[in-house]
């Protein structure tokens, strides 16, 4: 039985590390430059703390109530080790602490997590008078001993609060605190008081402890979930629960410390890259010296914010004109080729320039804390680090709503608990519609009841999210009016979530040049036919934005989308316009491109009609046509092209449609306005024999 055991034991151990093996290499080549940091971070050699050194504290002078040995604490050997953890630890939060006395005009907020009967904060509170600490412990009895200790030293700048991490982010403190900090928080723990620094935008250094609990869970980062399959990490958070007999001082050196400060150390830069994807810096330490604990890393983070907006919106209204004639010239340069062919000159391309302030109706921001307020944070270079004061380029209803949506929420925690973002969506018409987005969030009935106070201080329709649920407090539509060039106005519902164009203004004018284009398509193909208006295919219609204008041109349209929710938008705003004779069909544009075996032709089982197309319109997403739809709109007597990303999709599909269609229409749309993007659209004909 004996036997049988230990055979098993080493089977599983060969396993193990035959999968440590393939993560290490699957690191190597993957990532080099992180490899390279994780070797060096493991194989730093033992340090110990000089009298010299910025991070030494004098034990001798520190109150006897402040020792560990007061902290049921009793062998001597283990009360050096902690009171060596506690010097390396205190050396990162009192660090981060100068950091944010250079910002903040406020005493700062300090908070340890685990903190037991309070070795670290206790400390910290006396070397730190003039900053507010909280000591965050789940057992009632550490809880006691710890406040005990506080008032036997005298600390008045120190509370003790009962609860775990999440009873605590649900306070008023769990939403306004500076700096995090934990020592030897066991491994789900590490993950809870990450989130809620990331959340709430403070500092954090914790001490990660019992690496195997997190085995479960996954990677955090976008960088380890690509690298490793699901065993290969398992592997790792295995092998990074090493332990040690309490008087063994030499185990730095041996091989299975090695391999697990490894493991620990590729667990720990994940967790890291994970909060550098939200905005943080990060760093990695170890405490000093390494053999006062075989869990001797130290995670240190600080958010990285600015103000203004992101890089990406040089936004300067007097100097627009030249922003867009820039961009002109770039997509000039791109199309000369085939304009020129067609016969077109710079001066020939159709300008169509967005308004200067206010043009952008929907948005959405990251939200968190920073420097003790809610804060609207904006994504640059993959993470979100550009605090947001005011966004001019949206519209004035949103304008008018985000700082009253931030001082509404600020004030009830059962609104500001766990949100992550916030989406706004308005209409030219003045509606509008707000969306909060939560983390793992109970929209309960007492969320909705002060949700819906919300709804009323904004003036807005209030939607909360939550992973895969979503509660409306009232509605989540809003009704958009667009007044055309040939008087007519046009009525679309639209839905919080669902793609809507984002440029009112812009849109307009695109909608007056497509009807345009229509009707010289309809005058030529009745000249040429003698015979009733053409018929359209449109793919990619969306609600029917483009459908519900060009509807009057056309004898009949058949409009393909793929999304069943703007297919059903798309008949609601067809309906609203009073128009019947388009067919709405949810079906991917490649496959039914495929189903036309006879050419131009389609008929419809639902209307039992034979559509035979004169016209395609396509609008298609940022990738351009597939193979298919290129081949069907090919044969098309007229095509109308809207492309958002002309410089790659449009110029791929003009290689191919240069060859049998000549462009007569070549016009761009500034839906972007103040970033590098330019919408495009082509009206071409097939070239004549």
């Amino acid at each position: 039985m004996k036997h049988t055991m230990q055979k098993r034991f080493r089977k599983r151990k060969d396993q193990r590390n035959a999968l440590l093996f393939q993560a290490f290499q699957k690191l190597e080549v993957q990532k080099q430059s992180k490899w390279q940091f994780i070797q060096d971070h493991s194989s730093m050699p033992t340090k110990s703390i000089s009298n010299n050194s910025d991070i030494f504290i004098d034990w001798s002078i520190i109150d006897l109530c402040l020792q560990p040995s007061t902290g049921l604490l009793h062998d001597g050997a283990r009360i050096e080790r902690k009171q060596q953890q506690i010097t390396s630890l205190l050396n990162h939060v009192r660090t981060a602490l100068c950091a944010v006395n250079k910002t903040n005009e406020s005493n700062p907020v300090c908070v340890e997590f685990g903190a037991g009967t309070g070795h670290a904060g206790l400390l910290l509170a006396y070397l730190e008078p003039g900053c507010q600490v909280i000591l965050v412990e789940r057992k009632e009895w550490t809880a006691t001993v710890a406040l005990e200790r506080a008032k036997q030293a005298g600390l008045d700048n120190l509370t003790v609060f009962t609860g775990d991490v999440e009873m605590f982010s649900e306070t008023a403190d769990g939403h306004n605190f500076d700096v995090g900090f934990a020592l030897h928080a066991c491994g789900t723990l590490t993950d809870a008081v990450q989130n809620l620094c990331l959340q709430v935008g403070a500092s954090y250094a914790i001490v990660p402890c019992c690496y195997g609990q997190v085995a479960k869970r996954g990677p955090r980062s976008t960088w380890l979930a690509n690298t490793l399959l699901t065993e290969e990490f398992i592997a790792l958070a295995s092998a990074s629960d090493f332990t040690v007999p309490a008087d063994d001082l030499q185990f730095p050196s041996t091989h299975n410390f090695k391999t697990a400060k490894i493991c620990m150390t590729v667990l720990d830069v994940d967790r890291n890259c994970f909060a550098s994807e939200r905005g943080f810096n990060t760093s990695l330490h170890s405490l000093i010296p390494l053999n006062c604990s075989p869990k001797n890393n130290i995670l240190v983070g600080q958010p990285d914010f600015r103000s203004g907006l992101p890089e990406f919106y040089s936004f300067s209204p007097q100097d627009y004109s030249d922003t867009l004639l820039d961009k002109i010239d770039s997509i000039w340069t791109v199309f000369r080729c085939y304009l020129e062919n067609s016969g077109f000159s710079r001066e020939s391309i159709q300008v169509f320039a967005s308004p200067k302030t206010n043009f952008r109706l929907r948005c959405r921001f990251q939200v968190m804390r920073f420097q003790g307020e809610l804060q609207y944070v904006m994504w640059e270079k993959g993470k979100p680090c550009v605090l947001v004061k005011d966004f001019p380029i949206a519209s004035t209803r949103i304008c008018e709503a985000m700082p009253v949506l931030l001082q509404q929420v600020q004030k009830n925690c059962l609104l500001e608990s766990n949100l992550q973002a916030v989406s706004f969506l308005s209409t030219l018409a003045g509606e509008l519609a707000v969306t909060l987005i939560y983390q793992n969030k109970d929209l309960c009935d007492e969320w909705a009841d002060q949700a819906r106070l919300l709804t009323k201080a904004v003036s807005a329709n209030i939607t909360g999210r939550s992973k895969g649920i979503v509660r409306c407090i009232d509605t989540n539509i809003v009704h958009e009016q667009l007044q055309l060039k040939d008087g007519r106005t046009l009525f679309y519902q639209q839905i919080e979530g669902v793609f809507s164009n984002p440029n009112g203004a812009v849109n307009i004018m695109a909608l007056d040049w497509l009807c345009e284009i229509a009707s010289k398509i309809s005058r030529a193909e009745q000249s040429s036919n003698n015979s009733t208006k053409p018929t359209l295919l449109e793919l990619y219609c969306g609600n029917g934005n483009h459908t519900c204008a060009l509807a009057p041109v056309f004898e009949d349209i058949l409009a393909v989308e793929l999304s069943s929710k703007l297919c059903s938008l798309a008949e609601e705003n067809l309906a609203r316009n009073q128009i019947h004779n388009v067919e709405v069909m949810q079906i991917q544009s490649e496959r039914f491109s495929r189903m036309l075996k006879h050419g131009l032709q389609y008929f419809s089982k639902k209307t039992g009609k034979l559509y035979k197309f004169d016209a395609v319109l396509v609008d298609p997403p940022r990738a351009g046509l597939d193979k298919s739809t290129l081949e069907l709109v090919k044969l098309c007597e007229h095509i109308v092209y809207i492309s958002c990303d002309p410089v790659t999709a449009l110029t791929r599909d003009l290689n191919e449609l240069q060859y049998s269609h000549s462009i007569r229409s070549f016009a761009v749309f500034d839906q972007f306005a103040y970033t590098s993007h330019l919408e495009c659209a082509i009206y071409a004909t097939r070239i004549k024999c």
